[in-house]
Order: C-alpha cells, then sequence, then structure tokens
C-alpha cells in the first residue's frame, strides 16, 4: 500500500474514533441537560462540567488531527497571497474546520472529505473578498487551475510564461476567462463585509429536542445575534463569539484564541476591537452570553 493511502486510512481511522467518542459525549452531555440521569443538583451540575471539559478536549483532538488538512487546503488558494492575508486565510479556514466539525455526521462518510469542502469554500470566499472584488465568482473559480497551469511552468524551468492561448488549451477552458483571469490584479486594501448566519448556541448545533419556552428564547437571541454580527467578516464573528462564550462554551482568552488559530495575538485583538466597533456604531450592545 503506497505511503500516502496508509498515511489517509490511518487518518480516516483516527477521525472516525474521536467522532464516536465526541457523539458518545454530547449525548451525556444532552441527557444531563434534560434530566435523564438522575442525581442530586451538584452532582449532575460537577457532571456536566466534566462531560463539556470532555466535548471540548476532544474537540481540540479532532482539530489538531486535521490541521495538515488546513494547510493543504489553505495553500490552494493563496500560494501568491501576502502574507499578512495568509495569516487570517488560515484562521477563517481553521473556523471553518471548526463550523465542519459541529455539522459533521458519520453517515456523511469520511471527515476528511466533507471538512475539505467547507475549509475550501471559506477561503476561497476570503481570498476572493479581501484579493479579488471585482472577479466575477465563475471566473474566481477556475483562477486555481490557471495558477496550476502557470506554477507548473515555472516548475518546468520555461523562460517566459505561457500564454493565454496555452493556458486556456492545457486547462480546457475559454480563451477570454483565462485573460480576465490573468489580468486581474490582487486589492488587498479594499474595506469588505461577510454575512455569516451560520452560527448558533451548541444546543442550536447540536439539534437538542426542545419545544419549552427557554427553546423559544434562545433562538430569538440566535436570529438577534446573526443581526447584529451581518456585517462582520467571519473571523470578526468567531473571535466574538468565543471572547463571550456566546456559544455556550467558557469564554475564551486572546492567549487561548492565538495559539487555537495559529496568529498573532495582537492581530485578534484588533479583530475583537473591529467588530465591537461595528455593533456599537449600528447602536446595538455588544451580545452576551446567554445563561
Amino acid at each position: 500500500m503506497p505511503a500516502s493511502s496508509q498515511s489517509s486510512n490511518e487518518s480516516n481511522e483516527r477521525n472516525t474514533a474521536l467522532f464516536v467518542e465526541r457523539t458518545r459525549l454530547i449525548d451525556l452531555e444532552r441527557d444531563l441537560v434534560i434530566g435523564r440521569i438522575s442525581g442530586s443538583p451538584s452532582s449532575v451540575k460537577n457532571d456536566l462540567k466534566r462531560t463539556q471539559f470532555a466535548i471540548e478536549k476532544v474537540t481540540n483532538e479532532i482539530i489538531e488531527s486535521n490541521m495538515g488538512l488546513v494547510v493543504s487546503c489553505v495553500s490552494i488558494f493563496t500560494r501568491k497571497s501576502p502574507p499578512h492575508l495568509r495569516e487570517e486565510y488560515r484562521a477563517v479556514a481553521v473556523v471553518a474546520l471548526v463550523e465542519a466539525i459541529n455539522s459533521y455526521r458519520a453517515d456523511a462518510g469520511p471527515f476528511a472529505a466533507w471538512a475539505t469542502l467547507a475549509i475550501k469554500r471559506e477561503v476561497q470566499k476570503a481570498v476572493r473578498r479581501e484579493e479579488h472584488p471585482m472577479m466575477g465568482q465563475r471566473d474566481f473559480e477556475q483562477r486555481p487551475l490557471v495558477n496550476e497551469q502557470l506554477q507548473q511552468s515555472e516548475f518546468a524551468g520555461e523562460p517566459n510564461p505561457p500564454s493565454a492561448a496555452d493556458v486556456a488549451d492545457s486547462a480546457a477552458l475559454g480563451i477570454d476567462q483565462v485573460k480576465r483571469i490573468l489580468a486581474s490584479q490582487p486589492i488587498v486594501s479594499l474595506e469588505s463585509e461577510h454575512v455569516s448566519d451560520g452560527y448558533a448556541s451548541r444546543k442550536s448545533q447540536r439539534g437538542y429536542e426542545d419545544n419549552s419556552d427557554l427553546a423559544s428564547e434562545e433562538q430569538t437571541w440566535v436570529d438577534h445575534l446573526a443581526m447584529v454580527t451581518e456585517d462582520l467578516t467571519i473571523l470578526e464573528v468567531y473571535v466574538l463569539i468565543r471572547r463571550e462564550g456566546l456559544d455556550g462554551w467558557p469564554p475564551a482568552t486572546l492567549q487561548w484564541l492565538a495559539s487555537h488559530l495559529g496568529i498573532g495575538r495582537e492581530t485578534l485583538r484588533q479583530h475583537e476591537l473591529e467588530a465591537r466597533r461595528k455593533i456599537l456604531a449600528k447602536g446595538f450592545p455588544i451580545p452576551r452570553r446567554l445563561e
């Protein structure tokens, strides 16, 4: 068996084992929350805390196990991106990985395939938003293919870059489309916005069956959160949610987030400040954790 196939199989097996354990813990957490497990209030509370800590631990293990996937997906779209933007794209990819973990179901096939689609989609959006805001969606979707042809030419040691006609022929694309892609220049300073509507509390993400008034109140809060953060970038939303503990986990420190996302603490602090500025500028208070 080739080494790459063996490595892929081992990765799939590890992901499967980690998700089995995560699902077991989430089921246990649900049973503790809705009272299926009896005991004194203090013992149930302690069991719930231990279970939630275990869920966070196994989730972090899944993230660490799939960081190679993050690096691989980011590199596809960012070979020619400025270094300061690559750092942000990597953070966007980690956020997408976390979202993929929360939405993954065992019957969807290997987690790596599920996560790859989610990560590539978000990184592609971020690159287009930051570097190619004037490029059409169809052209942008073919940009990695055009760049791949250019890179192959560089590796072959050819003295001059291939013509648009050569690239079009190699990539099986129209020459006009290739010309548009080759003519596009990155615009890295343009202010841009990203609508994020995929965030919810942990209870909503995990599909707890709860038709009580609390569930209705929680959904109202989730809708409000989506509204007040609609003009924030995905990274700003994620930093705000983790710093305030809006997803149900304990609020995260900047140091933990910096280590978790692999970007600088000061960079994260600036994203957090910008997120708060945008919300306050619209006259909304900063969303606080739903107890």
